[in-house]
């Protein structure tokens, strides 16, 4: 059975926030880190991520769709060398008020689960990278929402230097031997909460 396979995400910024986050966009504000497009629309009246392109995922219109892939692949190839080191979207989230729900709505089942006292993490392999769904220990009545993304650098002790007051302090990560640091993106006029995570070993 094919993994499932996220291609892009739409994202309801000006391009500009994120190049300050060391991307390099083109003119036709598109980028492409690890595989994965990221489409930047402004002009859209929302903010956050506004849609996905997912294949493999019986459900994955559950949450909104963006053709993503086809507008990157418009007008030649993205940029995929980033200032900052960026090379893979290590992961994208998905919150929930129930995750069992969204997992049953999106027909997944997930490569890991996380139950702690507070709340709940799956974990879905996705290509290149990883969809994890947060939901709360107990159920409640919110809807799945496309979240936010950890990006992976080449060096994040260089990267955490180079953005200055406008990342976190590095600490450990849930995977063992990995670092995060979370970027304070509305700072930088973005919408979309960031971390940035070392290499996978």
């Amino acid at each position: 059975m094919p993994r499932p396979h996220l291609r892009g995400l739409l994202v309801g910024d000006d391009a500009t926030s994120w190049r300050r986050l060391g991307l390099a966009i083109d003119g036709a504000d598109r980028t492409v880190v690890g595989g994965v497009a990221l489409v930047f629309d402004g002009d859209q009246g929302e903010r956050g991520l506004l849609g996905w392109d997912l294949n493999g995922v019986p459900g994955a219109d559950t949450l909104p769709v963006a053709d993503v892939a086809a507008r990157a692949r418009e007008g030649g190839p993205a940029p995929a060398r980033h200032p900052l080191g960026q090379v893979a979207l290590d992961h994208v989230v998905v919150t929930t008020g129930d995750l069992d729900r969204t997992l049953d709505d999106l027909g997944v089942e997930p490569d890991r689960r996380v139950d702690g006292d507070d709340r709940r993490m799956a974990f879905v392999v996705a290509s290149t990278c990883i969809i994890e769904v947060v939901g709360p220990a107990e159920p409640e009545d919110a809807p799945a929402r496309l979240w936010g993304v950890a990006l992976t650098v080449e060096d994040l002790d260089q990267a955490v230097g180079r953005l200055g007051d406008a990342v976190g302090p590095m600490r450990p990560a849930v995977q063992p031997g990995r670092r995060i640091a979370t970027v304070r993106h509305e700072a930088l006029g973005a919408s979309v909460p960031v971390v940035l995570m070392d290499p996978r070993s």
